[in-house]
């Protein structure tokens, strides 16, 4: 493309960071020009489409006729405009603005195998040893200061020097900005997966604003610097979209941080949107350059300015509880000192009077925590006592509690109630009489009624604590479990957000199963997996289990028929594969951006699945894969320490009996941009009984993921002609590596199923040298738990079939009513709303419309 739509290195401007996130969650092109009233020609026209068209058949995606309606509609220099930019938001998409060379430079014709690792040893052993070569032979000597024997290595089969494997000038004839891929799908035979793009109106990118605001559950860092990019953009206008109610608190103040940076006169707006000391912290967080997340609060320092000062003084100057306050007390405290408080107490009196309390008073305030604290010891039949608490000798205990962790049905509380928690996995025999220990039981139960009325008053806590409820109702009898279903049914499930029905659900559903393993992803910027090896909790009985299912099933069913109805509804299968988005905050931005969990289904043709990784800069990234058997086994491995006879392959049924995986080979530095590639052989996998492929990328050594540009990604393949090296068109995934980990887990193969399960889970974030192998405990737990969310977690067919039951007039399951599925009748019917794919990639919608009461 050199005549008109060539790509260019684009300026990071607010519209491409709009245009962008408008690709991903609409797949529409959002123009930044506006009609002219000199339209360009139609010669002209046709031969810029021309290119446009080409182009885009190259990255894999068709242009709507709405789009070529508009861009019509453009002057000549602004359609040329508008193409570049096109053109680079796809390319970008697709990872095709990078430098995208391999070690191996024909792979996978040729890979890494046997003899190449033989031939680089002998080189590096005799560098060591200090062997000089023989009389008759030719050596090569590289810039990288590397020298060998000329018969050893065929230069041209490779982009990086053979033996110390980093980038030399002379020995890629890629350069960064060309190419690859092609529109002649029928030479390749690749499996090309076309995308149409539409037109994106402002109407919708406000709308996408609108939604990530009002959305009950945390969003991406892309989508929180969407938000601070449409502010910026269209200032006092974007103003209108901002929603009445923002209920989630990271993005109440996060918006209110960015009004105050670039609208300051509008900051009046959110005031009165603060209803607690701990959104006022998070502001000043932000404002100071930190996450409003807090999860980094060691890390924080205050840093504001005087307008700054000033907004955060007004907003800590109202009567709000203080217990809010202590529960974060180190970073108040730290708050207060910078701002001098005291010093501004006749000015704002009520903050000063509060930060003297939190400093000098703050043992005088009991707050919930440690009433629910107490009771729950009380309960619990557990004393405490100056050395950390004890159960008493006389109450048999059995709860088996071994949650540490944040999650739905578990206590969390101090270093006290941890300890109380861990020790309560111990049977006491009781030496007390019988009227002594009814005395002990009724004191047990007086002091649970309490806790389970305490727990009433904050819906959010009593959900996080209803299993443990259950647990020790159970132990006390079962009028005690009916005292908490009924404060359920009477006083909390109607304050429940719907997003919180749907997860409490689905867990009470799966809860009587026991995996035989936990997992926990803690709340913040960084999807870190804590995995325990047991589940010792108590079981639930499954009529417990069942009373909690059907009084929020009932709940969900009452809140959804007060809505307008949907008439007749379709709803496709393949949503059971999609899971809710309830818990966005830590997933990195990608081509097509599913929760985690959701399982992605390969084409059937899919022969081959080519997994790779892109990176610039002068560090070491590696790729590598475990393939793991039906029981969770590690069966291979494969990556820069692995090798075996690897037999040249025009095609890749050609491969040796033995040879389920091809690597591209390790690069160690890449100053120019490098790639490493896997092919994972699909037939072989299965013909092996490789069940599951787990994807690794690391860095070996130096710095971390946000320190470079970095992205992983598959391609899907045919066993046929291989095509080029990088095929956009054949993308099918590609995901940014980002944040302060040095290893991820990008996704999970699962070859009988033919798809594959999103993970995007951290693995470390200090060690160097790590692959696939020496991670292999953490890989298979993050595997395991991975799986687990994709039959556990809430998915789009439950949110779709609860509202088609309680607004559907006829619900249409594959493409049949249900009645004349009943009846084995076919009769036609207009469908009035589809519950299928489209519905589910709009994230943003279904996090601000339909998970919003």
């Amino acid at each position: 493309m050199k005549t008109h739509v060539q790509t260019e290195n684009q300026d990071n401007s607010n519209f491409q960071h709009l245009q962008s996130i408008m690709l991903s969650k609409r797949s529409a092109y959002f123009l930044k020009s506006e009609s002219s009233s000199n339209p360009v020609s139609a010669e002209i026209a046709k031969e810029i489409f021309d290119e446009i068209d080409t182009e885009m058949l190259r990255l894999g995606y068709v242009m709507s006729a709405q789009l070529k309606l508009a861009l019509k509609q453009l002057s000549e220099e602004s359609l040329l405009e508008e193409a570049k930019s096109l053109i680079y938001a796809l390319s970008e998409a697709k990872g095709d603005l990078n430098n995208f060379v391999t070690l191996h430079a024909n792979f996978p014709y040729t890979a890494q195998d046997r003899s190449y690792h033989d031939n680089r040893a002998g080189v590096i052993f005799s560098h060591v040893f200090g062997f000089k070569a023989k009389p008759t032979s030719i050596q090569v000597k590289l810039p990288c200061g590397c020298s060998f024997d000329d018969q050893l290595f065929d230069l041209s089969m490779f982009n990086a020097c053979p033996v110390c494997q980093h980038q030399v000038e002379g020995l890629s004839d890629n350069v960064e900005g060309e190419r690859q891929g092609t529109v002649e799908f029928s030479l390749n035979d690749n499996i090309v997966k076309l995308s149409n793009v539409g037109l994106a109106s402002k109407d919708d990118l406000f709308e996408v604003f609108g939604n990530l605001l009002a959305s009950s559950t945390s969003v991406t860092a892309f989508d929180k610097e969407f938000v601070k990019q449409v502010i910026i953009a269209f200032k006092e206008e974007a103003l209108e979209f901002i929603p009445v109610s923002i209920t989630h608190k990271e993005q109440l103040c996060f918006l209110t941080g960015v009004i105050s940076e670039h609208l300051p006169d509008a900051i009046g707006l959110m005031r009165n949107k603060f209803k607690t000391y701990t959104d006022v912290l998070r502001l000043a967080a932000y404002l100071s350059g930190f996450d409003v997340s807090l999860e980094a609060s060691k890390k924080i320092r205050f840093k504001l300015s005087r307008k700054q000062r000033k907004l955060v003084m007004t907003l800590l100057d109202r009567h709000m509880l203080m217990e809010d306050m202590i529960r974060r007390r180190g970073l108040f405290l730290a708050l207060g000192r910078y701002l001098h408080v005291g010093a501004e107490s006749n000015k704002y009196p009520h903050a000063a009077h509060a930060f003297n309390v939190l400093r000098n008073d703050h043992k005088s305030i009991k707050t919930f925590n440690s009433k629910k604290e107490a009771l729950l010891m009380d309960a619990m039949g557990v004393q405490q006592t100056p050395k950390g608490t004890i159960p008493k000798k006389d109450v048999e205990i059995h709860l088996h509690n071994t949650s540490l962790k944040v999650t739905i049905g578990d206590a969390v509380g101090d270093k006290t109630l941890k300890t109380l928690l861990a020790m309560c996995s111990e049977k006491h025999e009781s030496d007390k009489s019988s009227e002594k220990l009814a005395t002990d039981l009724k004191e047990r139960g007086e002091a649970f009624t309490g806790l389970v009325s305490l727990l009433s008053s904050r819906p959010g806590e009593f959900a996080r604590n209803i299993d443990l409820m259950l647990r020790i109702g159970d132990s006390l009898g079962d009028d005690y479990t009916e005292i908490v279903i009924n404060a359920l049914e009477k006083s909390v499930v109607h304050e429940l957000k719907i997003s919180q029905l749907f997860q409490l659900r689905t867990y009470f559903n799966s809860r009587v199963v026991n995996e035989g393993y936990r997992y926990f992803i803690p709340k913040g910027n960084r999807a870190k997996l804590f995995y325990l090896e047991e589940d010792k909790r108590d079981s639930l009985s499954q009529s417990n289990a069942n009373k909690v299912s059907l009084c929020l099933l009932a709940e969900i069913n009452k809140r959804l028929s007060q809505k307008e109805s949907l008439g007749t509804v379709y709803i496709d299968p393949a949503l059971k594969n999609i899971v809710l988005p309830l818990s966005m905050r830590s997933m990195a931005s990608s081509l097509s951006l599913y929760p985690r969990g959701s399982r992605i289904p390969l084409d059937k043709d899919a022969d081959i699945l080519r997994m790779f990784m892109y990176w610039k800069g002068e560090v070491d990234f590696d790729l590598s894969a475990k393939a793991l058997d039906e029981s969770w086994n590690t069966m291979k491995d494969i990556g820069y320490w692995t090798y075996w006879n690897c037999e040249p392959a025009d095609t890749y049924s050609d491969w040796n009996q033995d040879e389920w995986a091809r690597f591209s080979g390790d690069i160690q530095d890449a100053p120019l941009g490098a790639a490493e590639c896997i092919d994972i052989n699909i037939k072989k996998c299965s013909d092996m009984g490789i069940r599951y492929v787990v994807m690794f990328v690391n860095i070996f050594s130096g710095g971390k993921f946000e320190d470079y540009n970095a992205f992983v990604g598959v391609m899907e393949r045919k066993d046929a002609k291989v095509g080029e090296l990088f095929e956009p068109s054949s993308v099918s995934q590609k995901l940014n590596l980002v944040g302060e980990s040095k290893g991820c887990v990008p996704l999970i193969l699962d070859v009988e199923d033919m798809s594959y399960f999103v993970c995007d889970m951290d693995s470390s974030t200090r060690a160097d040298g790590l692959n696939s192998s020496t991670e292999s405990k953490k890989m298979i737990n993050i595997a395991k738990s991975t799986e687990a969310m994709s039959r556990t977690n809430p998915t789009m067919y439950d949110l779709a079939l609860a509202n088609a039951v309680a607004r559907g007039q006829r619900v249409t399951l594959v493409d049949k009513p249900i009645e004349e599925i009943v009846n084995d009748e076919v009769v036609k019917h207009e469908i009035d709303f589809r519950f299928d794919m489209d519905f589910a990639m709009q994230l943003d919608t279904v996090m601000g419309k339909w998970l919003v009461d």
